[in-house]
């Protein structure tokens, strides 16, 4: 007998707009604030799917992101977008600790950042987890949770050279006690 789950493809869409009018504030004929009218528009989507089969679960996201916005004279106008598919899988080797794989930004479709008004803030990224977790409900009196793992982590600017370009990895140990 078999236990297979489907959870489902939860989408998700959420957004903000921001609209602000400012009058002209003068003090003793000089101008402190300029009159002018500042707008935003947020939009954050994400849509999420989860598989189940006996002690695996996996998981996997996409998340799009959008700012747009007129600041006035004395800011710069807001134009960003992000983009990142998100993968997971868990296998439980026993009760309380699993094996864990996760990546943001895959091979050919890598997570994004798009910043229209400042280019050489725009970046393609990949970030790679692979950890053992553990958790305790009862270690006296508080819950536990114990992560160690390795974190591969790329990031590639669009302008500015390789040497803003990065490549790292790291090995961590994270320890959570709490309620």
């Amino acid at each position: 007998q078999q236990a297979i789950s489907f959870c489902g493809c939860y989408p998700d869409l959420n957004h903000t707009h921001f609209l602000n009018r400012q009058r002209q504030i003068e003090a003793a004929g000089i101008a402190l604030q300029e009159a002018d009218a500042f707008a935003e528009l947020s939009l954050i989507s994400r849509a999420e799917y989860n598989y189940v089969w006996r002690k695996v679960d996996i998981w996997t996201g996409v998340k799009y992101a959008l700012k747009e916005g007129r600041r006035g004279p004395a800011w710069n106008d807001a134009s960003l977008r992000f983009f990142t598919p998100i993968v997971k899988a868990a296998f439980e080797i026993m009760p309380g600790m699993t094996l864990q794989w996760g990546t943001s930004g895959l091979p050919g479709l890598p997570m994004r950042l798009v910043d229209d008004q400042n280019e050489i803030l725009s970046y393609d990224e990949r970030k790679m987890v692979f950890m053992l977790s553990g958790r305790t409900d009862d270690f006296q009196g508080s819950a536990v949770g114990m992560n160690t793992g390795l974190e591969l982590h790329r990031r590639d600017y669009d302008e500015g050279g390789p040497e803003r370009d990065f490549d790292t990895f790291g090995l961590f140990v994270e320890i959570i006690v709490g309620n």
